[in-house]
């Protein structure tokens, strides 16, 4: 059984044929005065309401009231509903719709009338009437709201009979108008929407009382179901309805095989499990407990014709059992005599004022500003087509949410520059949509809508270009660009950069164009108003920033000038994108001591762990004790190798398609790079480290690779050789002074990370000095270029050579209340991504003690803890008058008391591109229906 209704306006009415019944006497004008009448008459009937008519002449007022006995004009006047007159001197129509009464019941409704000289007129009038029953009607629209509406929902006796439910579920115009041309289905809309079900008759109500999960006495439910969204006067919504049988098996499928459909139940162990699974087109809900999950549908017949024409299959015709869907919108808004006034001045190539009027009888309004592109491409599909609809639409809860209207009170500006509707450069020539929906008070009951379209005037300035000049240094942690504007006739009002190393930028690069790269995560330049000064000058400026020794760096940019228009840096050959290569850097002076030889070899790391315990509903956040983890440690010279390759390794190379002479050639470039990174080890008096297994194990930090690994794995791949230097780990190291103090030095900026070789996990592992309050990861200087904390932490080696402790660093300090403070840092991993540094979880909480698992050796001398010697609190740290730094802030940052950040203003444009307008629209689809938006069908 299937039924499919549209009602706009939904009414539903069986008119019973019961116009008015007089519960009096006929009543009589009680004077003479032909010019004062009134009449009142019963119109449509329904089970739910009826529509009274009254009309009058003479009559500056009148009062009605339900009641089941007769009552005096007075009486009425003084309890009912009143409805004034404007216009006493002519015949005046006006309805009233009675909404919410119960079907098969008689109602009496007594009206009583005031003349212009407030004398009661005539006799009490009564309207009576029986509201009709519900039939054979499933549905039954039995009230229209401002703010929602309510539906009787009837069980058809064949369903009831075959033991299934109804479920059902709601939704705005615009959202099930996006969920179907994106390939969306009836059956996944119903199964997730909040899960709502039926099988006895029952009235379903939305409205702001009722679309929210409630207890018994009524009260919001903390976190509980939203089963509709926010309803604005007059908008149109979808409600849907289909049968659904009960599942009660967890591992209960339908899948469809060799042609045909059937219904299985198959566990993991089932030798055919992994065929049923690849081949399921629906299953019991994973981690649900048993109800009504089936929708009564033709499954063969759906997968079939819907594999042979994908784009236009109709998913609602293969239901089996009873479905419908009926269009139905909230309670219409009054027209307002008045309007919104829009006005366009000062346009350029990037910009306008609009400036909106509201007449006095406009509260406040809500505005939509959009390109014509977006408003025929993504606006009106959703409305179907309809203009219509733009009146609600704009200050409806779906339009705020993905297109970010916005609202306003008495006279307001609104510039586009200042606006996060549009992303205004590229808008020239374009057309404007302003769209504006008035109301006229706080319940929305009047309403006026405007809309202007306007052209942004075309550019007249070529496309603006910039130079990017590397400068020659000396220096190996620290790469200079000149930045300079080549037409400083046309200058550059707005400048992005990537600046990174190269290993970096060509894995971004194989997603992204640098012009991509650039509009989407480019950091503003601009905001500095001396370097914006300075490359629309002769001299340029001069841009620094961080880098390790022997390292290249690549700068691109992306500038505007003033009308919005745009270089490229994707043109072959663009001086908008430059590299610099730094040198080497000089070697400290060599110390000679026995650590070197005597702290190699096979060593067990042990350290106490806390574990972050997120918060819940019954507790706020917490740290625990997570125990002792231990890790084995390899403490060695360099890296180890072989001279010549094993024949094995040919087999691998050959596998790849690489032959035998190219397989030599890269071990070779192999050897070269292996021979310097030891030299630069013990240039830099350090030991190499292997292994650093304080993690949670799904971080595989308990895997050593070491360069020679990665050279000869079947499993890992790498664009160069250098690469396998730079992800091998995890690895740190320990550094040797010459008074013969033993430390263990970090500092991200300079250093290759502890690893980053990881099969399929975008993440690169590094080590951090972590506190209770804030991390490191490299040394702190203060506005003077003063180092205020270093991040090396003290090694003490023990009189027999056989346990090392790494100390944490102690870093005394003012807090802002001016008393002493103390933060303790200890070395533990942190995965940093796109620049942002966090913190694994569980961490290192205490000393971490290495026992050797050999001979016995000399020991060293202990260090000394880091002295109480600075008065700055550790959120003040500030960065070093030298390099910007480039992914990861030198300034201790507060790690575990992150809170939200709040904004009062919207800092940044909405992005209006296609796939922007996409995600936000899917993230309006999961909030509304409970599950991700659905793929198409293939």
């Amino acid at each position: 059984m299937k039924n499919f209704k549209n009602y706009f306006i939904a009414t539903l009415a069986l008119v019973a044929g019961l116009a008015m019944s007089a519960c009096v006497d006929d009543p009589t004008p009680g004077k003479d005065d032909a010019k004062t009448s009134v009449e009142v008459t019963v119109g449509d009937i329904t089970p739910n309401g009826a529509t009274i008519t009254v009309t009058t002449q003479g009559i500056k007022e009148y009062a009605y009231i339900q009641r089941e006995e007769a009552i005096d004009a007075a009486a009425i006047f003084v309890a009912g509903e009143k409805v004034t007159i404007e216009a006493t001197d002519v015949v005046t129509t006006k309805e009233i719709k009675l909404q919410g009464l119960e079907p098969n019941t008689t109602y009496k409704y007594y009206f009583a009338f005031r003349e212009a000289n407030n004398d009661f007129y005539g006799d009490v009038n009564c309207a009576e009437f029986t509201t009709t029953g519900y039939g054979d009607n499933v549905l039954t629209v039995v009230e229209r709201k401002l703010d929602g509406f309510a539906i009787h929902v009837q069980i058809p006796e064949e369903v009831k009979e075959r033991g299934n439910a109804l479920r059902y579920s709601t939704s705005s115009l615009p959202m099930y108008n996006y969920s179907k041309i994106e390939g969306g289905m009836e059956i996944d809309m119903l199964l997730y929407n909040a899960q709502q079900f039926t099988t006895t008759d029952k009235t379903v109500r939305y409205d702001e009382y009722y679309s929210y999960e409630r207890d018994e006495d009524g009260n919001l439910i903390e976190n509980g179901a939203g089963y509709a969204d926010p309803k604005v006067p007059g908008e149109p919504g979808v409600f849907l309805i289909g049968e659904y049988g009960y599942m009660d098996d967890p591992n209960e499928m339908v899948v469809y095989m060799d042609g045909e459909v059937k219904t299985v139940s198959a566990s993991e162990d089932d030798p055919e499990f992994i065929n049923y699974i690849s081949n399921a087109i629906w299953s019991y809900p994973a981690g649900w407990s048993a109800g009504y999950y089936m929708p009564m549908y033709d499954w063969k017949r759906w997968i079939e014709e819907a594999k042979n024409n994908p784009d236009s299959y109709d998913p609602e015709k293969y239901w089996t059992g009873y479905y419908e869907k009926l269009y139905i919108s909230t309670q219409e808004p009054e027209t307002l005599a008045g309007n919104v006034e829009i006005k366009v001045t000062d346009k350029t190539p990037i910009d306008a004022c609009i400036t909106f009027t509201p007449s006095d009888d406009v509260l406040f309004f809500n505005y939509f500003i959009c390109t014509e592109s977006e408003y025929q491409n993504n606006v009106m599909p959703l409305l179907d087509n309809n203009e219509e609809h733009l009146r609600w639409f704009v200050g409806s809860y779906f339009a705020m949410m993905t297109f970010g209207t916005d609202a306003g009170t008495g006279v307001t500006e609104q510039w586009l520059k200042d606006d996060w509707f549009v992303d205004t450069k590229g808008l020239a020539g374009q057309q404007i949509r302003v769209l504006v929906s008035g109301i006229g008070d706080n319940d929305g009951t009047k309403q006026c809508f405007n809309s202007l379209t306007f052209t942004m005037p075309e550019v007249t300035l070529p496309k603006p270009d910039v130079v990017i000049t590397p400068v020659e240094s000396n220096d190996p942690y620290s790469v200079t660009f000149n930045i300079k504007n080549p037409d400083l006739n046309n200058p550059i009002t707005e400048a992005y950069f990537a600046c990174n190393y190269v290993r970096e930028f060509d894995q971004v690069l194989k997603e992204y164009s640098y012009t991509q790269l650039l509009q989407e995560m480019g950091n503003p330049l601009h905001v500095d108003k001396t370097a914006i000064e300075q490359i629309n000058s002769e001299a340029g400026f001069n841009f620094t920033i961080a880098s390790r020794e022997n390292a290249t760096t690549r700068l691109a940019m992306l500038v505007y000038n003033w009308e919005g228009s745009g270089n490229n840096p994707d043109t072959p050959g663009s001086q908008a994108v430059a590299e610099y290569t730094t040198p080497r850097a000089n070697y400290p002076v060599r110390v000679n001591s026995t650590l070197f030889e005597t702290l190699c070899g096979e060593w067990e790391a042990t350290a106490p762990m806390k574990q972050w315990v997120a918060e819940t509903e019954e507790s706020e956040g917490y740290w625990k004790d997570a125990g002792s983890y231990t890790s084995p440690v390899k403490i060695a010279a360099g890296i180890e190798y072989p001279e010549t390759l094993p024949s094995e390794v040919y087999d691998i190379y050959k596998e790849w398609g690489i032959d035998r002479d190219k397989t030599d050639e890269l071990y070779e470039e192999f050897v070269g790079l292996a021979k310097d990174y030891n030299n630069r080890t013990r240039g830099f008096n350090r030991l190499l480290c292997l292994g650093f297994n304080f993690a949670d194990p799904a971080y595989m930090l308990n895997v050593i690779q070491t360069p020679y690994d990665l050279f000869i794995s079947d499993e890992f791949s790498s664009a160069t050789v250098a690469d396998m230097f730079y992800d091998f780990g995890p690895k740190w190291n320990l550094e040797i002074d010459s008074e013969g103090n033993v430390w263990l030095p970090i500092n991200i900026e300079r250093e290759f990370p502890m690893s980053t070789f990881y099969f399929g996990m975008d993440y690169t592992f590094y080590m951090l000095a972590v506190g209770e309050k804030s991390y490191m990861g490299s040394p702190v200087y203060n506005s003077m270029g003063e180092l205020i904390c270093d991040s090396k932490f003290p090694v003490e080696v023990s009189e027999d050579g056989n346990t090392l402790t790494i100390k944490p660093i102690i870093y005394n300090y003012k807090d802002a209340n001016g008393n002493d403070a103390v933060e303790t840092y200890y070395p533990c991993v942190a995965q940093l991504q796109y620049g942002m540094a966090t913190p694994l979880n569980p961490r290192v909480n205490g000393e971490i003690v290495l026992k050797r698992k050999g001979a016995s050796a000399q020991a060293a001398k202990a260090n000394a803890s880091v002295g109480k010697a600075n008065v700055q609190s550790v959120e003040s740290f500030g960065d070093a008058p030298v390099a910007k730094q480039r992914t990861y802030s030198m300034t201790p940052l507060t790690i575990d008391a992150a809170k939200v950040r709040t904004r009062n203003v919207r800092e940044t444009p909405i992005d209006n591109s296609e796939e922007a307008y996409h995600a936000r629209v899917r993230k309006l689809f999961k909030q509304t229906y409970g599950f991700d938006f659905p793929a198409k069908e293939e």
